[in-house]
């Protein structure tokens, strides 16, 4: 299983989230899509002489949502976003975090922002959260 599958399933899990599907690399144009993206960074934090390595894998969780002069729509999806951060820190902290495969494994998931708007068109906008999954590969 690829780390993006193991991300898409630990969001699967959130019980914030609307109805809407989690894409990969992909959002749709409808309200409650929501997407999980790779952002490109370096991907090795840490390297040992036994050949381990601590990397990270950094991401955006994406969504669409309604976006007007409505300042209390524009409210709730900043509601989301602070509480979305809140259940990815929760997480961290309880240790539930991603399973991966393949000899590696998590040692920690982090929001690296806030939510934020990226591209606003025709009564939607594109809010997306930074992410940072920092886990450890055997040699």
């Amino acid at each position: 299983m690829a780390i993006i599958d193991s991300l898409k399933a630990f969001f699967e899990e959130c019980p914030l989230l609307e109805n809407g599907r989690i894409n990969v690399n992909y959002l749709g144009p409808e309200k409650a899509d929501y997407s999980i993206e790779n952002v490109p960074a370096a991907p090795v934090v840490r390297r040992y002489v036994d050949g381990a390595e601590v990397r990270q894998y950094v991401f955006v969780f994406a969504s669409r949502e309604w976006y007007d002069e409505d300042r209390l729509s524009n409210m709730d999806t900043a509601r989301f976003y602070e509480e979305l951060g809140g259940w990815i820190e929760e997480r961290n902290r309880s240790g539930a975090l991603p399973l991966l495969e393949n000899g590696m494994s998590a040692l920690k998931l982090e929001a690296a922002s806030g939510g934020y708007v990226l591209s606003a068109k025709g009564g939607t906008a594109r809010f997306q959260l930074q992410c940072r999954l920092v886990y450890r590969k055997e040699g």
